[in-house]
């Protein structure tokens, strides 16, 4: 079994991002309780965040590894400092933190049905492969959007709709990744 087969099997056997989608939906349990854990207010989960910010980058330019396992390992570094950074700035009962964390969830599975399904027809996917490689937005800036997202908390959209892209944008590459096959 080669190995673009286990990247299709990885995310159509889970989500497409699963440890994002499983820690968002924690984290959506967590905030609709009474009771925070107080480990979720800790400077280590921030710096957490930030290693596997650091780390899905340094493994992309150093071992090229796949661009899902990268995507998801930055997504989940981001929801560690957003659940930090953010918290100065507003409580946890605030919808920010009580809606944004519930929204990722089916954002990511309906994405990973995309993702397994064959949505397009074969001219379609020539046009897909198109705007993924010439007029849609490089997947590095979207993340660069996103870590601006995450740094102006008085835009607090930003963040959501910054992810929202790059999820889509991910889901553009493993579409057309399936006409290199």
């Amino acid at each position: 079994m080669s190995d673009q087969d286990n990247y299709q099997l990885w995310y159509q056997r889970i989500a497409l991002f699963p440890l994002f989608t499983i820690t968002s939906a924690y984290l959506a349990s967590i905030f609709w309780r009474d009771t925070i854990p107080a480990f979720i207010t800790h400077q280590w989960v921030l710096y957490t965040g930030l290693g596997l910010v650091v780390l899905s980058i340094l493994l992309k330019l150093l071992f090229k590894l796949h661009f899902l396992y990268v995507c998801d390992l930055f997504l989940l570094g981001c929801l560690f400092i957003w659940v930090v950074y953010w918290q100065k700035e507003y409580t946890f009962e605030a919808p920010v933190f009580l809606f944004f964390s519930i929204y990722f969830v089916p954002i990511n599975l309906l994405f990973a049905k995309f993702a397994r399904d064959e949505v397009f027809a074969e001219d379609q996917y020539q046009l897909l492969d198109f705007l993924n490689q010439r007029i849609l937005l490089h997947p590095v800036l979207l993340a660069i959007l996103v870590l601006v997202g995450l740094y102006v908390q008085s835009r607090y959209l930003l963040f959501p709709i910054f992810t929202s892209l790059l999820m889509i944008r991910v889901l553009l590459m493993v579409w057309t990744e399936k006409i290199d096959r």
